[in-house]
């Protein structure tokens, strides 16, 4: 039998157990530590939301709240390991975007729509595009007239084939009709590295670079993947006034096994909610150039469908391929 149909058939034999509890397990829930599993390692982004999310969680549930760290894979280590979980609202996960895109990327042994449960949304964060300051480019409008009159000979670092960075340009290059060269590096730093050198033309980086790069001139910021201009930062357009429809941020969220009793994934839902509201926790998107994002249950689960989608064209579009895992 393969892994795929053992791990399926555990994660409906563990529905059908479950789901006549699910009333109790809602009355008494929480009745005991719940974890956060994490499949990033430690420092990054999503680390640091999620053990800040797991203090506010344990003051408003009274339970305490346990990081679960299984790195590895793109995170296929971590959601493989919740989705065989029992769905009791104990056991749940910090996803990002790789969550959305992996389903075209790998061959995965479960379906990402059926083996999860949508709870809440954290929040989003914006990339920005980047020049050297020897660049001519002073705009986006100038940067696409640079690249269309220069084909193949601009270059785009990013952090490795099929990373959240390569997706972007990938799509971005589609959309406006752009022959650059993309160039994979072993990790965003020696990407980010290679920009601020001026070995390479253009490159999307996190806005929560802009502090360390931008005012002291090493790089210039042209604009925004996120739809509208960042808060933090009005004055940079929005990439998608240059190029009508591009938009792509980095998201968190957090999911638990399929089968979750609903009055369970209300109370978590409106208490991550509250979380995400606190001046601790907004002022940690605020440094990721980030924001809070309210989209909970079926909501949410709407927009992972959509990014799901979204991915899938653009891993198509850029013939993406990675290698197994």
């Amino acid at each position: 039998m393969k892994r795929r149909e053992v791990l399926g058939g555990a994660l409906i034999a563990a529905s059908t157990t479950w789901a006549p509890q699910a009333q109790a397990q809602a009355q008494s829930f929480p009745n005991k530590p719940i974890r956060i599993v994490l499949g990033f390692p430690p420092g990054g982004s999503s680390d640091a939301f999620a053990r800040l999310l797991g203090i506010k969680l344990s003051e408003r549930l009274g339970q305490p709240v346990i990081m679960d760290t299984r790195p590895g894979a793109s995170g296929i280590i971590a959601s493989e390991h919740v989705a065989g979980s029992a769905p009791d609202g104990h056991t749940l996960m910090l996803v990002a975007t790789s969550h959305t895109a992996n389903p075209s990327l790998y061959r995965l042994r479960y379906e990402t729509e059926k083996a999860f449960t949508p709870i809440a949304q954290l929040g989003a964060g914006a990339f920005m595009m980047v020049v050297p300051p020897s660049s001519p480019a002073k705009n986006m409008k100038d940067l696409i007239e640079l690249a269309h009159a220069n084909p193949g000979k601009l270059t785009m670092p990013h952090g490795g084939v099929g990373t959240f960075q390569h997706m972007i340009s990938a799509m971005l290059l589609n959309m406006a009709g752009l022959d650059v060269l993309l160039v994979p590096y072993k990790g965003g730093a020696p990407a980010l590295t290679d920009i601020v050198g001026g070995n390479s033309q253009l490159s999307l980086n996190a806005l929560a670079h802009y502090p360390t790069y931008v005012p002291s001139g090493k790089l210039r910021v042209l604009g925004v993947t996120s739809r509208e201009r960042a808060p933090a930062y009005p004055d940079i357009p929005a990439i998608g006034e240059t190029v009508p429809g591009y938009e792509a941020e980095s998201w968190w969220g957090i999911v638990g096994p399929a089968g979750m009793p609903k009055p369970i994934v209300d109370r978590l839902a409106t208490e991550i909610t509250s979380a995400c509201n606190s001046p601790e926790m907004l002022e940690a998107f605020k440094k990721e150039g980030g924001r809070p994002v309210k989209r909970t249950g079926a909501d949410f689960g709407k927009y992972l469908s959509n990014e799901i989608n979204k991915w899938a064209k653009v891993v198509k579009d850029g013939k993406i391929k990675v290698e197994p895992v």
